[in-house]
């Protein structure tokens, strides 16, 4: 069977720190996100969700590109930890030994 070569495969990237310092000057300057959009060559959804996801709930305080990078990078590390089992003395030391 052929594979559909209509289908456009899209990879995902995620903002780097630049992008998101741009993003923040360009909405301290009053811009549209539709035109952020276009000029940094991303979806003007993708900059949505950023602001969604990243800007601060009090409207007092503007979105900062150096504080949604923590908050990125925060989420990332504990996104991939895994829980841990607690070991215990009268555990078997593997499945060999239970044979």
């Amino acid at each position: 069977m052929e594979k559909n070569t209509t289908e456009k495969s899209t990879k995902y990237s995620h903002l780097c720190i630049e992008e998101r310092e741009e993003l923040a000057i360009g909405l301290s300057s009053g811009e549209s996100l539709g035109h952020l959009a276009t000029r940094m060559g991303r979806h003007k959804s993708t900059l949505s969700r950023e602001l969604d996801r990243n800007q601060p709930k009090t409207y007092s305080v503007s979105y900062r590109a150096n504080r949604a990078q923590l908050r990125c990078d925060e989420r990332k590390s504990s996104s991939h930890q895994r829980e841990r089992l607690k070991s215990s003395k009268n555990a078997p030391m593997s499945r060999k030994n239970s044979y």
